[in-house]
């Protein structure tokens, strides 16, 4: 059976390289945006896991508290220290800033508070309590060699009290190897005195005895330092990271399968060709004694291969695309943890992408070579079969049919999200829902193509006969028209849906932020996205200052905390002098009087993760304990993706201490505007680093934030743009092959170069029309199904906006690139040797 597969496949795959070089990129275009959802999942785990390794030195295991910023209390360290089992505890404050240099440059650092009992970790460096003391004294900060050269000789790093100045490391300092030189060091008191935790740390990292079971020793100090505190490897990500990442992957997952999908029809189509070419062969050896395991197991062989070699190239292309899309999720772990994500190609991520290639390959050859084995072997032998080029009419009940599948998927998508989505199973089906939409939809439109190219034809036969018959190539192969045109209308549908999110995203917020306290002035020292874990908030004598400047009636802080030490169990916890209660109420009340009275309002996602309704409690964590609050309502607070609870300030204050403000917000007086009163801020000339802006302004500033972090969908959308150029070219190419005794009557009748050339350039330019005509319901459709499915995935519930003018953009956009692809199929079709095409089989 090998030599009949290597002699019957594997051979061919030397003789037509045009045709194996079309087969595998088709594959790695596929392959490539399902390898870079696990090379993001992979990147993220190893820069943290890297990063973890760096700072623990020698300690499994670290000890966390109740929130993400100081909320482990110092008293836990003689816990941990006199648990059995643990030779030694080193506390750590953690705390992430901004350094500000000579030219206005801000670098995010992260800033270890230490004593010496760092040297457990870091090996002993002659630390001693007074020279570590007396540095503290000064009040200066000592930051990397390399960070020092950044910023130049005047550099500062802000601190919730403030800006410090900062005095550089000697040369060659080991802070300069440890995240890439943007780290800061300081005694661990002026750490908890500069970044507000008083008796409070980041993490405690333990030393095991010698021969403790490390799986008892974490039992054990999970039991003694509390179940409001936790206990996790040295090396783990920290929690609040999951936040950023379950907003991202299921709908890269969602894209990546559509672009695999593609790519496996496109390899059908390819081996369907070769299969068809080889009928005398396969004749042959059915003749000979041949058996159908041999022809199929051949072809399997054949596509296995190509989808291998696909799968490898399409991890290259995974790797090449997995840059931004970890640049979009650095946005966020920067600010949260000081460090930036890198591109890892993992081993595992490699083998997968070659065991998907190789199994599309091998899938699409199956039922291609499914067809071949019910040849009739006598009439092939004797020249009467020939390939079947006769007219297809298109499955209009297929269309129809899969028209109504994609209705249905709407259908599940709208009960999904009713009343909230708060019961668990509604999160479980939604994406389901979107999935089964979108596939119906460009199944049908797939069916419906060649419906469309017939009436072209019929349009075009009195004006150009030329063009009239490339339409009509597209009608009677409705296979392939479908193939081209799904592809093309995927890529415009995709950016239809992505800049109609950010348009919705845009005007939610504007809404959102004119409609509470539409005269207030944001006044901040940090961005306004993912920026609450940077420690370089307001700080007191700044608010005093704002509080004073003219045109001001009151101030209206923000406060902001992440509870919880597991990634499932996440919440956002929130605060303001002046809460707004101007979200969508889902269930109970946001009557300002209850929510005064200790009755908070939840978030979505929460409600539905902890099953809360009105008059349920919620237990959150904190510093000192678990504690219970009443849930007066839920709404649609989008925040940390709707695992968010607002309580009233003196809540806020008695469970988590006093905080600096993530924000403050100024109230003018009568007759004042907020351009006015924004403007009187800026001439006080306060803070060097302070952002101030209007609602409108801020609105613009989230609004930009947002569309950064929808980059990375940009980027998927310009790969799918690719997969419809490569299924344009192969496609158009092998059809050119398949036709070539057709093409060759065509020139011996008369038809000119020009003209074979311009009948393939409407074939192709036709099949990329009818796919961008039929993206405007696929546009409509999975724009519909983001509507109805975002608030579960990300929380937060945004307008339902067509933004029609992208198809105007991008429709000519990607017809450029389809006529582009089928140009050289129109040259290889315009000089086809007339004589050979003719003897063609």
């Amino acid at each position: 059976m090998f030599r009949a597969v290597r002699w019957l496949n594997l051979r061919r795959l030397r003789s037509h390289p045009l045709r194996l070089v079309l087969a595998v990129v088709c594959v790695a275009a596929g392959v490539s945006l399902g390898v870079s959802v696990v090379v993001l999942t992979s990147s993220v785990s190893s820069s943290l896991r890297s990063f973890g390794n760096r700072l623990a030195g020698p300690a499994p295991l670290r000890v966390v508290g109740a929130t993400s910023r100081g909320g482990l209390m110092e008293s836990v360290v003689n816990v941990v220290q006199a648990t059995p089992g643990v030779s030694g505890a080193v506390p750590v404050v953690e705390a992430v800033t901004l350094s500000d240099g000579d030219r206005g440059r801000s670098v995010t650092t992260l800033v270890l508070g230490v004593d010496c009992r760092i040297q457990a970790l870091a090996g002993n460096f002659g630390c001693s309590q007074p020279a570590l003391a007396a540095f503290d004294n000064q009040g200066r900060v000592l930051i990397s060699s390399t960070l020092a050269e950044r910023l130049g000789p005047n550099a500062t790093i802000r601190t919730d009290l403030g800006s410090s100045p900062v005095v550089a490391a000697p040369p060659h300092s080991p802070l300069d190897s440890f995240n890439h030189g943007n780290v800061a060091l300081l005694g661990l008191p002026l750490a908890q005195r500069l970044f507000d935790r008083p008796h409070g740390l980041d993490a405690i990292y333990v030393l095991p005895a010698r021969g403790v079971n490390l799986a008892d020793l974490s039992q054990t100090l999970k039991r003694n330092v509390g179940n409001w505190n936790g206990v996790l490897k040295a090396n783990d990500p920290p929690p609040g990271v999951s936040v950023a990442s379950s907003s991202f992957l299921p709908i890269f997952t969602l894209l990546g399968l559509f672009a695999l999908g593609v790519g496996a029809v496109l390899v059908f189509n390819i081996l369907s060709l070769s299969a068809e070419e080889r009928r005398t062969e396969l004749a042959i050896v059915a003749a000979l004694g041949g058996t159908t395991q041999t022809v199929i197991g051949g072809a399997m062989t054949e596509g296995a291969v190509i989808g291998l070699a696909g799968g490898l190239l399409g991890c290259l292309g995974g790797f090449l695309l997995a840059h931004p899309l970890t640049d979009s999720l650095s946005s966020f772990t920067r600010p949260y943890v000081g460090v930036a994500i890198g591109v890892h190609m993992t081993l595992g991520a490699f083998v997968i992408g070659c065991a998907i290639g190789a199994a599309v390959g091998a899938i699409a050859a199956l039922m291609a070579a499914r067809r071949s084995v019910r040849i009739d072997v006598a009439a092939e032998l004797s020249m009467r079969e020939r390939r079947n080029e006769s007219e297809t009419r298109p499955n209009l009940t297929r269309g129809m049919l899969f028209l109504v599948v994609s209705g249905l998927g709407l259908l599940i998508c709208w009960i999904a999200q009713r009343q909230g989505a708060l019961q668990p199973w509604q999160a479980s089906v939604a994406p389901i829902g979107v999935l089964i939409a979108i596939v119906g939809y460009l199944v049908a439109s797939g069916s419906f193509a060649a419906v469309v190219a017939r009436f072209g034809a019929g349009l075009l036969r009195r004006w150009n006969g030329t063009l009239s018959l490339g339409a009509a190539n597209l009608a009677r192969d409705p296979r392939r028209c479908g193939v081209m045109a799904v592809a093309v209308g995927a890529a415009v549908a995709t950016a239809f849906v992505i800049s109609s999110t950010h348009q919705a995203a845009d005007q939610a917020i504007t809404h959102g932020l004119t409609t509470g306290h539409a005269q207030e002035v944001a006044v901040s020292t940090v961005g306004t996205n993912n920026t609450f874990n940077l420690d370089a908030k307001p700080p007191p004598s700044l608010v005093a200052e704002l509080s004073k400047v003219p045109g001001t009636a009151s101030i209206d802080r923000a406060f902001f905390e992440l509870s919880g030490h597991n990634a499932d169990d996440l919440v956002g916890v929130s605060a303001y002098d002046h809460p707004w209660l101007n979200a969508p109420l889902i269930l109970g009340t946001r009557s300002l009087g209850a929510f005064q009275g200790g009755q908070v309002l939840v978030g979505p996602a929460l409600a539905r993760k902890r099953h809360l309704r009105p008059g349920s409690n919620l237990v959150l964590d904190t510093p000192t304990g678990l504690a219970s609050v009443i849930v007066g309502g839920v709404w649609e607070d989008g925040n940390v993706n709707g695992n968010t609870v607002t309580v009233p300030l003196w809540l806020f204050q008695r469970l988590y201490g006093d905080q600096p403000p993530q924000s403050v917000g100024l109230i003018p007086i009568a007759g004042v505007t907020p351009v006015q009163l924004a403007q009187n801020v800026r001439e006080a000339h306060l803070a060097s680093d302070l952002i101030v802006d209007t609602p409108h302004q801020l609105a613009r500033s989230i609004s930009k934030g947002v569309g950064q972090q929808l980059t990375a969908f940009d980027s998927i959308q310009r790969s799918l743009t690719i997969v419809a150029f490569v299924a344009v070219l192969s496609t158009m190419l092998l059809v050119g092959v398949q036709r070539r005794r057709e093409l060759g009557l065509f020139a011996a009748v008369g038809m000119e170069p020009n003209q074979l050339a311009s009948m393939t350039l409407a074939e192709g330019a036709g099949a990329g029309l009818i796919g961008i005509a039929l993206s405007v319901g696929g546009a409509v459709i999975s724009a519909i199904g983001f509507y109805w499915i975002l608030p579960i995935i990300i929380g937060f519930k945004d307008p339902l906006i067509f933004d029609f003018a992208t198809l105007v953009i991008w429709g000519p956009i990607a017809l450029l690139l389809v006529t582009v692809a089928s140009l050289l199929p129109a040259w290889r079709n315009a000089h086809v040797p007339v004589v050979e095409a003719l003897h063609y089989e």
